[in-house]
């Protein structure tokens, strides 16, 4: 039989072995809590700053789009004519100046071939489509009546 010292002792070392763990744990569980928490709080920090380079880059295209309309504006309004062909030729904007300058209306030279215009084709003298540098020459063109009008054509390539 054990004598009543070591019973008295027992629960106190079970109690004490316990308290110890239970310590631990708490520890433990701070500190994962406190880490969760700093975690939490950089991916909020990380959430905040996607958020502000978010509407920064939506400003900015906001303001190119704006600006895109204005110069769209600023061609579709003025006095010259202005016509933008592909590389195969067809036409894919022409502004109303040059359309009317040639006597059609805008959408009936949309993939059109831009010789359309031409009074006469003569391969000495127009540049090819597929020439990498700029150029710039007058030439006569014809409108949808058949009268010559002189022009300057110019492709920045």
């Amino acid at each position: 039989m054990t004598s009543l010292p070591a019973l008295a002792s027992a629960p106190v070392v079970g109690l004490t072995a316990w308290a110890v763990l239970a310590t631990i744990g708490c520890i433990v569980l701070w500190r994962r809590w406190r880490i969760s928490r700093r975690d939490r709080s950089g991916a909020v920090e990380r959430g905040r700053e996607a958020e502000r380079r978010l509407a920064e880059r939506t400003s900015e295209l906001h303001e190119a789009d704006r600006f895109r309309h204005l110069l769209a504006k600023a061609v579709e309004t003025m006095s010259l004519g202005v016509t933008m062909s592909d590389r195969d030729g067809k036409i894919i904007y022409v502004n109303p100046a040059d359309a009317r300058m040639h006597g059609y209306g805008a959408a009936e030279l949309i993939g059109v071939d831009s010789r359309i215009y031409a009074a006469d084709i003569d391969a000495s003298v127009a540049p090819t489509r597929a020439s990498p540098e700029p150029w710039a020459r007058e030439r006569m063109n014809v409108t949808k009546t058949g009268e010559l009008v002189p022009v300057r054509l110019v492709s920045d390539r």
